[in-house]
């Protein structure tokens, strides 16, 4: 089980990270030499990064346009009251939604910031109308249309 609090990580820890941020799949011994440790060094290095937490997982890239999500919209809610309970029936209801890509619990005017994806604006307009106002507490949704992306990457380090 990964470790709470803040990880101390060093230089060659951080070049571990942006290696793997760059390309998940390269093996320890690539890893390895492009850090400047040696293959077993390395592999407890990240190992220690895994147990920890730092590293979360790993994953593949996939371009939206090719499988039907060729369309990103932010949809801001506000939910018509803030209660423990609702609030938790809102998150469970929106996790389960796998056309939504990111949840944001914000402090603010709006209470939600979710990351849509869906294949164009038909899909979309659907989406909200029977599905996004159909969780619990919603009550008003206002979308954010992205025309363009200019830069959209994971966080390394």
């Amino acid at each position: 089980m990964p470790r709470r609090g803040a990880v101390t990580l060093d230089d060659i820890d951080r070049q571990i990270l942006a290696e793997l941020a760059e390309d998940g799949r390269l093996s320890n011994v690539e890893l390895a030499d492009r850090v400047g440790l040696s293959p077993s060094p390395c592999l407890r290095r990240v190992r220690r990064l895994e147990e920890d937490g730092v590293i979360r997982g790993y994953r593949a890239q996939v371009d939206p346009s090719l499988v039907e999500r060729g369309m990103t919209a932010y949809a801001s809610i506000r939910l018509r009251a803030h209660e423990r309970e609702l609030n938790r029936r809102f998150e469970e209801g929106a996790r389960q939604l796998p056309m939504i890509t990111e949840i944001h619990h914000l402090a603010g005017d709006v209470d939600y910031l979710l990351r849509v994806e869906v294949a164009d604006l038909r899909e979309y307009d659907r989406f909200t109308r029977e599905v996004i106002t159909g969780l619990p507490g919603v009550g008003q949704v206002t979308s954010t249309i992205v025309l363009s992306t200019l830069k959209d990457e994971d966080r390394g380090i």
